[in-house]
């Protein structure tokens, strides 16, 4: 539980810093797949809510959580008519990944 509480509190700090419009959302990948947002501030960006489900991406990570997985930094994705630019970093517990902070 402290890395998920070291988390949300960098996220509250970077949501804060940068605005609305800058979404920062934590996946816990012990959670169901159908739940896995532990946290989340400015979800109107991409209309997701505390306890959504995973993305693509974490999903993907999920599938191949045995491996260390590099943080993906500064990609864009396309949501709907809008384009979003994100960073993900890939935190593991006990040698498996368990939080991605995006």
């Amino acid at each position: 539980m402290e890395m998920l509480n070291i988390l949300t509190r960098m996220g509250d700090a970077i949501a804060k810093t940068f605005g609305n419009n800058c979404e920062v959302v934590v996946h816990d990948l012990h959670n169901e797949l159908e739940n896995t947002i532990a946290y989340i501030r400015n979800g109107h960006v991409s209309n997701r809510k505390l306890g959504d489900g995973a993305s693509a991406l974490v999903l993907n990570a999920f599938n191949h959580s045995d491996i260390k997985h590099e943080d993906k930094l500064n990609y864009i994705i396309r949501d709907g008519d809008k384009y979003i630019k994100c960073s993900s970093l890939f935190f593991n517990e006990k040698g498996t990944l368990r939080y991605i902070f995006a």
